[in-house]
């Protein structure tokens, strides 16, 4: 199944390839020097989206976005979506223990002022208490 086109030579690994599936390989033969392209089937590649990008690089899979290939595994990137939510859920975890810490520090102080003020309302039941300002206790 070679086809010469001009100084070309492609291989093709079965006919009912599509372009999108196909992935392409120059390789120089020693011998006549003549370029050919190996084409073959990557078993259920997808280009990855921006988004897609960015959760590889987030899960360490790729150091740059130049190294990302223009197709990828599904399990790569379900693998990589995962660890993701693992990361996200962990994430998650630790601010709802912070925020738990806040409110309950925040509440401690809130009910510690309503007791201050409960006890001056006791305390300025006495006459003189009352015609005194406000901002002299």
């Amino acid at each position: 199944m070679l086809a010469a086109v001009g100084t070309r030579v492609r291989l093709h690994l079965g006919r009912l390839l599509t372009e999108r599936h196909q992935k392409v390989i120059l390789l120089q033969c020693p011998s006549s020097g003549v370029l050919a392209e190996k084409m073959h089937k990557v078993p259920g590649g997808r280009r990855p989206s921006s988004f897609d990008k960015k959760i590889l690089l987030w899960t360490g899979r790729f150091k740059t976005e130049k190294d990302i290939p223009l197709n990828i595994m599904p399990e790569m990137l379900n693998a990589a979506r995962n660890k993701a939510r693992i990361k996200t859920c962990y994430i998650m975890i630790v601010a709802t223990v912070i925020a738990c810490f806040i409110i309950i520090t925040l509440s401690k102080r809130v009910a510690r002022l309503s007791l201050k003020a409960a006890r001056r309302e006791e305390d300025c039941g006495s006459a003189a208490c009352r015609a005194a300002p406000h901002g002299w206790f």
